[in-house]
């Protein structure tokens, strides 16, 4: 083919440019872009061919036809395509010749290049309106052509496929022109996208924005995708009002349809607001109070501070632990570690180590070790990720933080404790959902909040902050997950569980109390007015799902076992006080705390005056022996000679349902490994064997080598020695019975016997296979390289 056209220099040119171009179309579709090559090419042929026109028109005498030439320079200039005309002649002499001699790769090959030309003619042209729903595929579900073809030539917008789009549609369109759209809403407002919110602000005026949310379309279920809808009009003018409407809140695709004309979610605004937000996030359903602040405050990084990322170790199960499974017992260097924490505040998440070996890390891929000059450092840390709303906490000294617990470093001239109680407000829990409305906060989400400094606020705000972290410390003291715990919380009673759930309840409505004044002096703090509280008090209790009324109920517990995580505590507590009834649901998640604390207790990780039944050899049997002789002690001890019966006869059926013993072996060890408790990382090990004839409970802690063997020899061996004695004794009562009745009582027992002994023999064996195998705890290594090898007589699996 180049040797067809070696005269026309333009030709071959558009050759090598279609090649590349068109290459790997299948994977890059419309955002292939051979016309921002191919136009300079072709104007330039056109300016050469004017060029040439003129020259010789001027050796002419065009007497009646002197216009002539205007026009033909016309025709020639809209009709930019002279080659491409040469070149499509060409392929269609060379399908015509392929056809005769059946050459199909001829015939191929000029059927694609004759395609390609077709889609260069549309790519060349400008519209009035273009309309279009772009794919959405995420950055980290490219393959590596279409993901490095993305960033050199849609740099702005790579972080999905539906962003490049917006920028495509804008090339194709003509001065003037209009694009409608339906793509993903995460542009309007996180921060990877500030560089195409400035492209549209410059580059268009922004006519009419659907902001759908969520459940848009009936065919996408659940919280999956949420989508907008729009029409841009391409003009570097935008002073005319935009006008945005609001169905994000409304839960499915009929509601929405429905809403759509009802003015009352329509928010008239210039887009030209958005500009002077940092950022440009588009907020446009603002009250004009806060659009005030935004739009004239400094920001946090201005007068705050910085947040920083923290480390990421590369191997998180190796170098990561939670505290208890140190305990202080290792050779390995392990500091306090900051570590996400969820929508927690003020003050706590504090329960993971790290093994704090630079060197050693770098031997893993992904290790990164950003920012070790704030190691240490007194500040504030908060959650990457919150399902229930913001997490800011204060950071004492002597921390490292990870990158899903990134560390906010306040400058040296400002409280820290004035900055934590404006992060923490439900004022700036509102404005970090409006800049980034998922559950994901980033640093620079923190940044674009707007500071103010005023000493009589300060002094206010940070006096309120450090009562509030005492009473948050306080709380935490009745955890026995949290290294603080104080055993002294549950030996202060009156005389019941009750009067401990009430302690706590009380200390918690004080704290709850001071939040709530936090609140109101953040508000003063930046003058809102009541109509604007009221509006972010609506919207946040939204966002976390907060339910402000308790139903007057005779089943009241029921209820609270649907409703309780989402209602407002303040309010419960409230109800709670006025009717004088706890909830079981609140007693029990007090006693699942209370039992494991009892379990410490007796294999002495906490000591108390009175109590010296200590199993040194960190293994509990769990029986009515163990039960009577023990915890019924401890309870006398803890509650007093003359609140027992009450505690164990009443109180403790009407939490759990069930005896002591019942709760030990079928319950105790489901709760301790929960979320909520030792998070799948327990050191209270249950292990029994298939039916349950024999339970036992190991204390992490105190594991060696000869465990496994002292339980065996101490304990398993001498119950299999008696049920054997048992019945032996009941096969001589069945053989030797006066009567049938009598027989058959005794053939049951001897049943009975049988298959508890086979149990035994069976958990016997999987205990040999487990010595056999080589087991030796190392508790350097943590609970899951400990606790695993132990899954067939665990009394339920931990695999991660």
């Amino acid at each position: 083919m180049k040797k067809e056209f070696e005269k026309n220099q333009t030709v071959l040119k558009m050759i090598d440019i279609m090649y590349e171009e068109f290459k790997d179309t299948r994977i890059k579709g419309s955002l292939i872009q051979p016309e921002k090559r191919l136009k300079p090419l072709l104007e330039e042929d056109v300016l050469k061919r004017q060029k040439k026109l003129k020259s010789k028109k001027k050796k002419e005498d065009l007497g009646l036809f002197e216009g002539q030439i205007d026009f033909e320079e016309e025709q020639d200039r809209l009709s930019l395509l002279q080659s491409e005309k040469e070149l499509t002649k060409y392929l269609e002499h060379v399908h015509n010749n392929a056809i005769r001699n059946n050459d199909i790769n001829n015939q191929l090959f000029a059927n694609e290049a004759k395609k390609s030309l077709t889609v260069l003619n549309i790519f060349l042209q400008k519209y009035d309106v273009v309309v279009t729903n772009p794919p959405y595929m995420g950055k980290s579900n490219m393959n590596e052509v279409l993901k490095e073809f993305i960033n050199n030539n849609y740099k702005i917008a790579n972080n999905d496929l539906y962003s490049t789009f917006i920028i495509r549609v804008m090339d194709f369109l003509d001065k003037d022109g209009f694009t409608g759209m339906i793509t993903q809403e995460s542009f309007m407002f996180i921060k990877s996208y500030e560089e195409l919110r400035k492209f549209i602000l410059s580059n268009a005026y922004i006519y009419k924005f659907a902001h759908l949310g969520t459940r848009a379309f009936d065919d996408i279920s659940g919280e999956r995708v949420s989508t907008s809808m729009f029409i841009l009009k391409k003009t570097k003018e935008a002073n005319n009002q935009s006008i945005f409407i609001k169905l994000d809140e409304y839960k499915n695709s009929l509601s929405k349809l429905k809403q759509l004309e009802n003015k009352d979610n329509w928010f008239y605004l210039n887009q030209t607001f958005f500009s002077k937000l940092e950022g440009s996030p588009f907020l446009y359903y603002l009250p004009e109070e806060i659009k005030k602040i935004l739009g004239t405050n400094s920001t946090f990084l201005e007068l705050f501070g910085e947040a920083k990322t923290g480390i990421n170790t590369g191997n998180n199960d190796y170098f990561v632990k939670f505290w208890w499974e140190i305990n202080g017992k290792s050779d390995r260097n392990f500091v306090p570690y900051a570590k996400g924490g969820g929508s927690e505040k003020y003050y706590g998440a504090l329960k993971t180590v790290v093994d704090w070996r630079p060197e050693k890390m770098k031997e893993y891929k992904g290790c990164r070790l950003m920012n070790q000059n704030l190691f240490f450092k007194e500040g504030l840390t908060f959650s990457g990720v919150g399902s229930k709303g913001f997490g800011i906490r204060y950071l004492p000294e002597g921390h490292i933080f990870d990158s899903g617990g990134s560390f906010v470093n306040i400058f040296d001239h400002v409280d820290k404790f004035y900055v934590l109680g404006i992060l923490a407000s439900d004022f700036s829990e509102y404005l970090l959902n409006l800049f980034n409305p998922t559950i994901n906060f980033k640093n620079n989400d923190i940044h674009r909040l707007p500071a103010v400094i005023d000493i009589e606020y300060q002094e206010k705000i940070s006096d309120n902050v450090k009562k509030i972290i005492q009473l948050k410390k306080e709380l935490l003291s009745y955890d026995d997950t949290e290294i603080n715990f104080d055993i002294n919380n549950y030996l202060k009673n009156d005389g019941s569980i009750n009067s401990i759930v009430g302690k706590l309840l009380s200390i918690e409505k004080e704290y709850l109390l001071l939040v709530e004044k936090n609140n109101s002096l953040v508000n003063e703090l930046y003058q809102l007015s009541e109509n604007t509280i009221s509006f972010i008090k609506d919207k946040v209790k939204q966002s976390r799902k907060i339910i402000d009324n308790i139903p007057n109920m005779e089943d009241f517990d029921e209820w609270y076992g649907k409703e309780g995580k989402n209602v407002n505590r303040l309010n419960l507590i409230n109800y709670i006080e006025d009717s004088n009834h706890i909830p079981t649901l609140i007693l029990k998640e007090i006693f699942v705390t209370f039992s494991s604390v009892l379990i410490g207790l007796v294999f002495g990780r906490w000591k108390i005056q009175g109590f010296d039944n200590i199993q040194k050899d960190g293994i509990i049997i769990l029986n009515n022996d163990f039960i009577e002789d023990v915890i019924y002690e401890l309870i006398e001890i803890i509650f007093g000679e003359d609140n027992f019966e009450r505690v164990i006869d009443e109180e403790l059926p009407l939490i759990l349902g069930k005896d002591l013993l019942s709760w030990y072996q079928k319950d105790f060890f489901e709760e301790h490994i929960k979320k909520e408790q030792y998070q799948n990382r327990p050191i209270y090990w249950h292990i029994c064997s298939q039916n349950k004839t024999f339970n036992a409970i190991l204390y992490y802690h105190a594991l060696n080598s000869d465990t496994l063997y002292k339980l065996k020899s101490n304990h398993l061996k001498p119950m299999m020695e008696n049920l054997k004695g048992d019945l032996s004794f009941y096969r001589e009562k069945m053989r030797t019975a006066d009567d049938k009745k009598s027989a058959k009582q005794f053939e049951k027992r001897v049943v009975e016997l049988e298959k508890q002994i086979n149990d035994l023999e069976v958990f016997d064996k999987q205990i040999d296979e487990i010595i056999a195998s080589g087991y030796e705890p190392d508790i350097d290594q943590g609970v899951l390289y400990n606790i695993k090898p132990l899954n067939p007589i665990l009394a339920k699996k931990i695999e991660k």
